[in-house]
């Protein structure tokens, strides 16, 4: 497990390496604007075994990814009606770059929990790499998010499977993990309550959230 700090001069070469790393099917946790997350290939079935098996997380649990570009998003998920975008395209209701996880129908089958996160560095990363990563938060399935990287590099050391890299940004702001609505349909329906709280989001979409 190597760790690169992720900060001043050296910010171009943290994005090289853990595109790098990514791009060969390894787990390296980045810093985004809520908690550390564990980023891998999102379209990689044997990177995104090795992130449930780092975080020891039940595989029936999906994992979010994060995308760079509502372009991106466009690839991966079926936009049932026009108002999501609308929000999500007129922060600060939580909209993006921001701390919203939604949930879509994924043009894959089923359901995708996507989220463009307001980090540059993470979003430097997915837009090298060209393709969305996982976007879970890196820390044991059930345990606490890290924003601490003391705490985070404490809690990996002691893993039996490890990330690959970790990019060392510090501390990251005290925060939630993010706020995960259902958006298969309008109004979109809270499945989580986190970062962004559910009297933000009335203040923005009034009634129209359930």
């Amino acid at each position: 497990m190597e760790i690169i700090k992720a900060s001043g001069n050296n910010l171009s070469e943290a994005v090289d390496r853990a595109v790098g790393v990514i791009s060969r099917g390894g787990a390296v946790v980045v810093p985004t604007d809520t908690v550390y997350g564990l980023a891998a290939d999102a379209g990689n079935e044997e990177a995104i075994q090795r992130v449930f098996e780092i975080k020891n997380r039940p595989r029936e649990k999906s994992l979010p990814v994060l995308v760079s570009s509502f372009e991106m998003l466009e690839k991966i998920a079926l936009i049932k009606d026009e108002r999501v975008l609308d929000f999500l395209k007129n922060p600060p209701a939580g909209g993006w770059p921001g701390k919203i996880t939604c949930v879509f129908a994924s043009k894959g089958g089923g359901t995708v929990g996507a989220r463009m996160p307001n980090h540059d560095l993470v979003l430097k990363i997915i837009e090298k790499l060209g393709r969305p990563i996982t976007g879970t938060s890196a820390n044991v399935s059930g345990g606490k998010e890290r924003v601490k990287i003391s705490e985070l590099v404490k809690e990996f050391q002691g893993l039996k499977v490890k990330p690959d890299l970790i990019l060392d940004a510090g501390d990251l702001a005290p925060s939630e993990p993010s706020t995960v609505l259902d958006c298969v349909s309008w109004p979109p329906k809270i499945l989580r309550e986190g970062a962004v709280s559910e009297s933000e989001l009335k203040k923005f979409l009034g009634g129209d959230i359930l």
